[in-house]
């Protein structure tokens, strides 16, 4: 499945339920889940929702990448997410795919880069000055 609409017709008709059903769901009107389908419109900031309506992994959903029955890293479906997600750009939610995708020494390496990069930064430009 190439495009976004495909990709959701193709899980809300595996799930059985109508495009208003979806459009409630994810908080959407029933002409907007139809405007995706129809590739209409291109992308939805309401793709976290739209996922976790029809139980899929959002960046599948998005980008056609991966598997739509994704597991997190517990090994059960990607059910809930949390209220981040829900507004999280596509750049947050790839480099979130790539973070659970790494081994554990390079989620480490991933952790200590973004928690250390703002400090030097910083540090970079006051010596700067």
């Amino acid at each position: 499945m190439k495009t976004l609409g495909e990709r959701l017709k193709w899980a809300r008709e595996r799930k059985g339920i109508s495009q208003e059903e979806l459009g409630k769901a994810a908080g959407m009107t029933q002409g907007g889940v139809g405007h995706l389908e129809q590739d209409l419109r291109k992308t939805s900031r309401r793709i976290a929702q739209l996922a976790h309506a029809l139980g899929v992994d959002p960046i599948w959903l998005a980008e056609g990448k991966g598997d739509p029955d994704t597991p997190s890293e517990s090994g059960a479906p990607i059910n809930t997410p949390s209220i981040e997600l829900v507004y999280a750009s596509h750049e947050e939610l790839r480099l979130l795919t790539l973070f659970r995708q790494a081994s554990p020494l390079g989620k480490q390496l991933i952790q200590t880069v973004a928690e250390n990069a703002p400090k030097q930064v910083l540090g970079l430009l006051n010596d700067a000055q």
